[in-house]
């Protein structure tokens, strides 16, 4: 059995199992534990912003869990918008050879028939610099973009489904886009027509 004594707002806690007194913080591996003492418990739930909980669990997996969800459940609207805008500044960042290694992925995808991301992706690397200065690499993007959004409409038509399964309600605008792009031989000059 595993007792948690406390935990924080953070999302640390103290924890008692068979070996001792762990200091736990997420996100909750194994590397995340470190070993304390007595003396170092009573000092952080003296100074620090720690809640007496004294919970027991079958194992670590399931006080792992239990502390992710109240992590997720109480995270400020701040962190909750920090954590969805990670994957597209890490895309919006990626060199030219990452950006390589995604759309090699995106090009399996599609082959696959996985639309819904791939569209949302492909237009967050369009974003990043290494692609700005490739003519080459955003070239490839606005292609598999185009690719991916004909094979979209076409298998929402042949489903039945409406034509904006992607939201995109305004197809003439977005078209008109993709005009200015090509008409300025690419992505350096699109900021007067559009």
């Amino acid at each position: 059995m595993i007792e948690l004594i406390a935990s924080a707002p953070d999302g640390w806690a103290i924890v008692r199992d068979h070996k001792g007194l762990w200091i736990l913080r997420p996100p909750y591996g194994l590397e995340d534990r470190d070993p304390q003492t007595d003396l170092q418990v009573a000092r952080a739930l003296a100074h620090e912003d720690f809640v007496f909980r004294h919970l027991e669990f079958e194992g670590w997996g399931s006080l792992c869990r239990q502390l992710q969800e109240e992590r997720i459940e109480h995270a400020s609207a701040e962190e909750l918008r920090d954590a969805e805008e990670v994957p597209s500044k890490i895309l919006s960042e990626a060199t030219a050879e990452q950006v390589e290694s995604h759309l090699e992925a995106i090009e399996e995808a599609l082959r696959a028939g996985h639309f819904g991301g791939a569209r949302d992706v492909l237009l967050t690397l369009m974003k990043a610099d290494s692609v700005r200065a490739s003519k080459d690499l955003y070239d490839r993007i606005l292609g598999m973009l185009e690719e991916a959004i004909q094979e979209r409409r076409r298998d929402t038509a042949d489903a039945g489904e409406p034509d904006h399964a992607w939201k995109i309600s305004n197809t003439p605008q977005l078209n008109r886009q993709a005009e200015v792009v090509r008409a300025n031989e690419g992505f350096m000059n699109t900021t007067s027509a559009a």
